[in-house]
């Protein structure tokens, strides 16, 4: 195995090597108006001379220049355009291999009339670089067949994802997630089993924002990541049907449908995905405390359904004006059948088990979260324009679940004694907020300013039965009701100015206010307890790009965030995992903050560097910790200081016209320091990196095949929790049928089923280490989508309401 892993580890760095040896032919040239500015976003377009058919397509960046990359020997002429302006066409150019051809600076001049915008359909880079983030284009990858969005999210450039589904950006915590640049409402396995019921024919791109600006919320301290979903494209009616099948040890399903309608007055959208089927998983861990030693082994199965479905309508009151309506709906139901066993002995050598803990876990959930949103925009100019989001969401939640627990000898034979109980926790949520932003010119540049207005109120139930003589018997030492109230109050002032041709700067204020009011009512009034919270935040941010020359850019930019926690985590709800596992919440947790400074740079487009610095104060963790006798408790602590210093390296690269290849390379530092008494110290350093590489290859009769795979060092998570080595590798191959309106895609995910993990914690009196897999991770998977209509149909506005980040701390 250990061999396996060298090898995977050389075919990475290979082709992550391969990409910087890849040498390219080059055209390129600069767009310029009639104020010798930079045409941004106008078309740059090749044409072969033979027949006049399009060889290529640009787009210009923000200083108005393109490049075409890779292209084969032959005679060309070259189409600029831009929205008022009339048309550049050059004359007839030959063009060999290898050459690096320049135009130089293109002026356009302004058309007479409007000649209308040139739309021209080209398919997308993987990896573009835009001033505040990293877009990664997943929707033409052919290894995303069947893939959800946990599985994409693990692919993007400076993003891990480790075996509980904890997600971290250039190795920090604590990151934001974003559905349609609307902040998800869910947290924790709320959260992970959205992500798991968005199939990749769904998701058109990730985009990756490290150093969120101020008009941002300032929640997430290691920045955003806002998936992308696809959207449709004139006037009139398309749409598209999706099926998908994946085989393992078990099977799953996915169907998805789209619809869209567009005429001059008003347009209607509307989508719905169904995935189900089951997944298997085993862990085990060993715990040695207090002079007892545990070994423990767990078997589940797990069954889902979800379904998701968004329904929308913008209307066009004027050319200037228009008003929209948004609903988003998530449901599901699911159920978990754990089987575990425990030996229990004293800690010595040769291990001696004194007696057997046979245990189960059978739970019944369903969720249902809906989101309703009311949207005026007002666009008076170019640079001046208005924006209003009215609010409103609600996240139900029901756990019923079932834990009979046998204690036998060693030998399994002699039942000593037993103690089953039952326990239910419905979870009811609402959230209300309000968001206006304005936009105008102001000193040359562009002036933002705006607030946000949110309430959240959620109650928490729950009830645990003993049951005795089949009787289910209330526990009223360990059955309570938990209220949580919060009030955030903010508003923020940015400006954006082109201080040269070269140098973009842009800077901003956000300031917070919280109220927050928590109160647990125990069925023994004795273990009331109420925390009540005030307190004002200031988060600036900065940044200031530079273009050197043609092929290099910088960005240098700061910013302060916050992440607060969860409100399951504040819930402090003893929650039994089984007889001698325990979960709860921290009514006293404090919110984390974090400085992060972030340097990148950009060379010929092709090789993307960021270096990035972070200091946390408070970080939030999760930590196992022993209690006073076998068991063990999975709790909330605020860890004092956390240090981290990244790099990463993002190449998208064209070798030739029939091989593109994509890698990613992210290295980082951490360091985690905390004192908690009682010998409960957390000092630990980690030096870790992960890989990501792709490479695809189309071939004749528009047959297309990918090889991926990523590889993840030894790592740590939450205070001192080390991971050990990950790795995958994937294989997928593409067939677009009935010109061009049906596409085929057939994958192989986790070939060499290499997703296993393991862990280690010392922390105080525990002494804990494990292993496990998910068994079901070598996984076929095929998937057909049909596209209906008109395929050029405008898509529909893709716009964030204000109760995303909301959304997002509703936790399991």
């Amino acid at each position: 195995m250990k061999f396996l892993h060298v090898r995977l580890f050389l075919l990475l760095a290979m082709f992550f090597n391969l990409s910087l040896l890849a040498q390219t032919s080059l055209i390129t040239g600069i767009a310029l108006d009639e104020n010798q500015e930079p045409a941004v976003q106008a078309n740059a377009i090749l044409y072969s001379a033979q027949d006049s058919s399009i060889a290529k397509v640009e787009v210009t960046n923000f200083e108005g220049l393109f490049q075409f990359q890779n292209m084969p020997p032959g005679n060309y002429w070259l189409k600029v355009s831009y929205v008022g302006y009339q048309a550049h066409l050059s004359d007839v150019f030959k063009f060999s291999e290898g050459e690096k051809l320049e135009f130089g600076k293109i002026e356009l001049k302004v058309a007479a009339s409007d000649l209308g915008e040139v739309v021209v359909t080209a398919e997308r880079p993987i990896l573009e670089l835009k001033n505040d983030k990293m877009v990664f284009n997943v929707e033409n990858s052919i290894s995303a067949t069947g893939n959800n969005g946990m599985d994409l999210l693990r692919k993007s450039p400076g993003v891990l994802v480790d075996n509980n589904n904890n997600i971290t950006i250039l190795g920090r915590t604590g990151v934001r997630i974003f559905i349609d640049g609307r902040p998800t409402p869910l947290r924790g396995a709320d959260l992970n089993a959205y992500l798991e019921s968005l199939q990749s024919t769904d998701i058109d791109a990730i985009e990756i924002i490290t150093n969120p600006g101020a008009k941002y919320e300032a929640e997430g301290n290691a920045g955003i990541i806002n998936i992308r979903l696809k959207k449709e494209k004139g006037l009139g009616t398309n749409g598209s049907l999706t099926a998908g099948y994946q085989v393992g040890i078990y099977s799953r399903y996915n169907l998805g449908t789209s619809l869209n309608h567009r005429t001059k007055k008003v347009n209607l959208f509307g989508n719905y995905s169904l995935n189900l089927g089951n997944s298997q998983s085993f862990d085990r861990n060993n715990r040695i405390q207090r002079g007892a030693e545990l070994n423990h082994s767990q078997e589940a199965i797990k069954d889902f359904v979800n379904q998701n479905i968004k329904v929308g309508a913008d209307f066009f009151l004027s050319p200037k004006s228009t008003l929209g309506f948004l609903v988003n709906g998530n449901f599901g139901t699911g159920g978990n059948r754990g089987r575990a066993t425990t030996e229990i002995g004293d800690f010595q050598q040769p291990f001696a088990i004194d007696s057997l803990l046979i245990s189960a876990a059978d739970r019944e959930n369903s969720q249902t979260n809906m989101n309703f949103n009311i949207n005026y925009q007002l666009q008076l100019n170019k640079d001046q324009s208005f924006n209003l989001d009215l609010n409103y969401g609600f996240f139900d939640s029901e756990v019923e679940e079932f834990q009979p627990n046998q204690y036998f000898d060693p030998t399994k034979t002699n039942l000593f004694f037993e103690r089953n109980n039952r326990t239910f926790a419905p979870r009811f949520i609402d959230l209300y907020s309000l968001r206006a932003d304005y936009n105008q010119s102001f000193l040359g540049g562009q002036l933002g300013m705006g607030l946000n207005l949110s309430y959240v109120s959620t109650d928490n139930n729950f009830e645990f039965f003993n049951i005795i003589d089949q009787t289910d018997v209330l526990d009223i030492d360990r059955t309570n009701q938990f209220f949580y109230e919060e009030n955030i109050n903010a508003g923020y002032l940015s400006f954006n100015k082109n201080l040269s041709k070269k140098i973009n700067m842009q800077v901003g204020l956000r300031m917070e206010h919280t109220h927050t009011d928590s109160e647990l009512i125990a069925q023994k009034s004795t273990d009331n307890r109420q925390v009540q919270r005030d307190y004002v935040n200031w988060f600036p941010s900065a940044s200031l790009n530079y273009t050197l020359d043609k092929k290099n850019l910088f960005q240098l930019s700061f910013s302060r965030r916050i992440k607060r926690p969860s409100y399951q985590n504040l819930n402090p709800f003893e929650f039994k995992q089984n007889e001698l596992s325990f979960r709860r919440g921290n009514p006293f947790l404090q919110p984390q903050y974090s400085n992060s400074v972030q340097l990148r740079h950009s060379h010929n487009y092709r090789i993307n560097t960021t270096i990035a610095f972070a200091h946390t104060t408070d970080v939030m963790l999760g930590q196992t910790t022993a209690g006073e006798g076998n068991e063990e408790f999975y709790t909330w602590l605020n860890l004092a200081d956390q240090y981290n210093y990244s790099i990463n390296v993002a190449m998208p690269i064209s070798i030739t016209r029939w091989w593109s290849s994509f890698s990613s390379l992210t290295a980082y530092h951490r360091e985690n320091k905390g004192d908690f008494g009682e010998g409960r110290v957390i000092d630990e350093s980690v030096n870790a990196f992960n890989i990501y590489a792709q490479q695809t290859f189309k071939l004749p009769k528009e047959v297309s095949l990918e090889l991926s795979g990523w590889y993840n060092t030894p790592s740590i998570y939450g205070g001192n929790l080390r991971i050990a080595t990950m790795w995958s590798l994937n294989f997928g191959m593409q067939k677009v049928l009935m010109n061009g309106k049906a596409t085929l895609r057939l994958a192989v995910n986790d070939m060499f089923r290499s997703t296993n993990y393991a862990y280690t914690t010392v922390f105080g009196a525990l002494n804990m280490s494990g292993s496990g897999n998910h068994v079901d991770s070598r996984r076929f998977q095929m998937n057909f989508t049909y596209l209906l209509g008109n395929r050029q149909v405008k898509k529909a506005r893709n716009r964030d309401t204000g109760l995303e980040d909301k959304n997002s701390r509703i936790g399991q």
